[in-house]
């Protein structure tokens, strides 16, 4: 068809798999994009889709959370405690 490419061929110029646009087709998030039979037809000048909603705005980074920390030290304070206990050989 005139205009449109396989999503093989859209995988190739987007950097993905063509199961990615396959999955982005059968979402929607790829406008007026037909399916014919078991093939999407991608129109040839469409754009690939930005990610939305990786992130809620507002949210602080994993970095920042309290729980998050307080979790990664008590890993921490676990292990100094076993190597100092048996030593490295326990590791």
């Amino acid at each position: 068809m005139d205009g449109y490419v396989k999503a093989e061929e859209m995988a190739a110029r987007w950097n993905v798999s063509a199961r990615q646009v396959q999955w982005l087709c059968k979402n929607g998030k790829i406008e007026s994009a037909p399916k014919f039979g078991n093939a999407w037809a991608i129109p040839d000048g469409g754009h690939k889709p930005t990610r939305t909603g990786k992130r809620k705005p507002g949210r602080k980074p994993k970095e920042q959370c309290p729980a998050i920390r307080k979790r990664a030290k008590m890993k921490k304070d676990v292990a100094s405690a076993v190597y100092q206990a048996f030593g490295r050989r326990h590791f």
